[in-house]
Formats: structure tokens, C-alpha cells, sequence
């Protein structure tokens, strides 16, 4: 069986991951020193301001150090999926231009 990550907690109060429950720093020397041209360059091309949050986030999770991998003990099979013969799919190419596809190391 394939192994996914849950997609909700348990409680609404317990973080996804035991590796994601404490926020990264808010400032650090490397975010000070890196993040004025990033936000510039992302300005300057038009990004809306949640996306240039969303990635100022993540960059501060990456110069943070924090670990961004998801422990074994996280993820837990799927009990069960829907086969694509039940449901009811019309089929729409316009929306091929907005898809995205997230290929997994391993399968």
C-alpha cells in the first residue's frame, strides 16, 4: 500500500506533523540580509501579496534550518479511495492550463 500524509489532524488543535509544530524564527541574519531583493524581484513582477507571503514564509523555513521533512511516524495509509469508474467526471480541457501535477520520489 502506497503511504500518504494525513490531511487533517486528529484535534483541531494538534499541527499536522510533530516536525511542523513549532514556527520558525521571525527574523534571522540570513532573512535580513536575502530578503529585500527577493521581495523587490517578486514586486517588481507583479506578485500578489499572498504569494510573495507565502514564499517569504518558506524561505524563512529554509534559511531557518528547521527540518522540512515529514517523520514516518506522520503519514499512515489511506484507509480508501474512490475508483475514477464511480464518479462522475466531465471532462473540461480548458482547465489542463491551471493543473498541476506533484510527482512523489518514489512513485
Amino acid at each position: 500500500r502506497h503511504l500518504y500524509a494525513r490531511m487533517a489532524p486528529s484535534h483541531p488543535e494538534e499541527p499536522l506533523c510533530k516536525s511542523l509544530r513549532k514556527s520558525p524564527p521571525a527574523t534571522s541574519a540570513a532573512m535580513e540580509q536575502h530578503w529585500p531583493a527577493y521581495e523587490t524581484k517578486m514586486k517588481a513582477e507583479g506578485l500578489n501579496d499572498a504569494a510573495i507571503a507565502a514564499f517569504k514564509y518558506n524561505l524563512g523555513v529554509l534559511l531557518s534550518g528547521a527540518s522540512t521533512m515529514i517523520p514516518e511516524a506522520d503519514i499512515g495509509p489511506v484507509e480508501s479511495l474512490p475508483n475514477l469508474e464511480s464518479l462522475d467526471v466531465t471532462p473540461d480541457p480548458s482547465l489542463l492550463k491551471s493543473t498541476v501535477m506533484l510527482k512523489l520520489n518514489g512513485g
